[in-house]
C-alpha cells in the first residue's frame, strides 16, 4: 500500500491490536446457561441487551442485571465482570511499541466496538506498562462513548469528522470484513487484518 498521503491510521482494538480468546469466554458462559457454545452472532440477535451495552445505553449496573438473567445465575459483580472480560486474552510487546513508532509519523487513533467494562479490563493490564489506551493513541472512539457501532457508516464518519479529515487520507485496521467493507465505501484505504494476527509488514515502512 502507497501511504504517501496518508495522515491518520485508524485501529480496532479486539482482534488487532488486543488477542481475543472468544472460544474460552462462549464456552464458560454457555456452561452456565447449561447450552451448547454458541457464536457471537447468535448471541447478540438473542440478546439485544450484548449490543446496547456496547452502544452505551445500558450502564455497567443494569448490564450485569440483564447478563445474571441471561446466565440463570445469581453471581457476584466481580465473577461476572471476570466471566464477561474471559474474552481478553493480551496485548503483544511489540504492538505497543509499533503504535508508539507510527505516531511519531502519523495521527494514530483507535475505533472500537467495546464497553465500559472492557476497557476498563484492558486498561487494567496495559498499567502493569504505565500505559493506557488513553495514553498510547492519539485519540479513542469508543462506540459506547460514542453512541455509534462499526459497521455502520455512522461511526466512521464519526470519527472522520471529528478529526476534521478527509476519508482518502486514512487507513482503517481491522479483522472484521464488514466494517472494511463500510471504511472502503466511504473511501478510505484499508488493512484487512487477520483476526489475532497482526504484523509490522502490514503497517507503514513494515519489515
Amino acid at each position: 500500500m502507497n501511504y504517501n498521503n496518508t495522515t491518520t491510521l485508524v485501529f480496532d482494538l479486539g482482534g488487532v491490536i488486543l488477542n481475543l480468546n472468544m472460544e474460552r469466554a462462549l464456552l464458560e458462559i454457555s456452561g452456565f446457561m447449561g447450552t451448547d457454545p454458541f457464536d457471537l452472532k447468535h448471541a447478540y440477535i438473542n440478546h439485544p441487551f450484548l449490543r446496547e451495552f456496547e452502544l452505551g445505553l445500558l450502564d455497567k449496573k443494569q448490564f450485569r442485571l440483564k447478563f445474571r438473567k441471561m446466565l440463570r445465575a445469581d453471581l457476584e459483580d466481580k465473577h461476572l465482570d471476570e466471566l464477561w472480560n474471559l474474552m481478553l486474552a493480551d496485548i503483544p510487546d511489540e504492538r505497543i511499541q509499533w503504535i508508539k513508532d507510527l505516531r511519531n509519523r502519523y495521527q494514530v487513533v483507535l475505533l472500537s466496538n467495546t464497553n465500559e467494562l472492557h476497557i476498563e479490563a484492558v486498561n487494567n493490564i496495559l498499567s502493569n506498562k504505565s500505559l493506557s489506551l488513553e495514553v498510547l493513541f492519539d485519540k479513542v472512539y469508543y462506540s459506547f462513548a460514542i453512541h455509534e457501532r462499526k459497521p455502520e457508516k455512522e461511526a466512521f464518519e464519526y470519527v472522520l469528522n471529528d478529526l476534521g479529515i478527509s476519508p482518502k487520507k486514512a487507513v482503517m485496521f481491522d479483522d472484521d470484513a464488514h466494517n472494511i467493507d463500510t471504511a472502503a465505501s466511504l473511501g478510505m484505504h484499508y488493512v484487512h487484518v487477520p483476526h489475532n494476527d497482526l504484523s509490522q509488514s502490514m503497517l507503514p515502512n513494515g519489515k
